[in-house]
């Protein structure tokens, strides 16, 4: 069985490895391979990421997948995989972007702390977006809401003591 042939059923943890041996004696074509593979698991368009079948991504092993598709990419310089593994990290919660996930084998996988304030902001501009594109105002005043502030305003005519300054006082 050759490399390629073995690629195509490989873990995350082997294509890491192979990158790491690459860098350090220079061979370029399995370079090459472990970041064409990468790309397929973190590819550069949200399109392209939303389209792969994925395990349960509660689960340890793909959080801890995706931390290490981040050291990896910022440490090797693969910036090509970022975008898609900020996302997923971006998507986890909290507590797992600060402490990390888990292995198969039991391995603690975290980001670095440059790492995980990147997630971080990635996470709080998702957030920010997700919250323009929600015309939450518009989705009240069509089931018939009206704001307080609008109503107390209005239901004081032109001559109440609040409107024209007088009471109080």
């Amino acid at each position: 069985c050759s490399f390629r042939e073995y690629k195509a059923s490989s873990s995350l943890t082997l294509y890491l490895q192979l990158l790491h041996l690459a860098q350090k004696y220079m061979f370029k074509i399995i370079r090459h391979d472990a970041i064409q593979w990468l790309k397929s698991r973190f590819p550069s368009t949200l399109k392209e990421y939303q389209a792969i079948k994925r395990e349960n991504t509660h689960f340890s092993q793909y959080k801890s997948d995706c931390f290490w598709a981040v050291n990896i990419g910022e440490q090797n310089s693969i910036p090509v995989i970022l975008p898609a593994a900020y996302y997923a990290c971006a998507l986890m919660p909290v507590e797992d972007i600060f402490d990390g996930a888990s292995t198969r084998t039991g391995e603690l996988i975290r980001l670095s702390p440059s790492a995980q304030r990147t997630a971080m902001v990635f996470r709080q501009r998702l957030d920010f977006e997700k919250r323009n594109e929600l015309d939450l105002l518009g989705y009240f005043k069509s089931a018939g809401w009206k704001c307080p502030h609008t109503q107390k305003s209005d239901d004081k005519g032109p001559n109440s003591e609040e409107s024209n300054g007088a009471g109080s006082g």
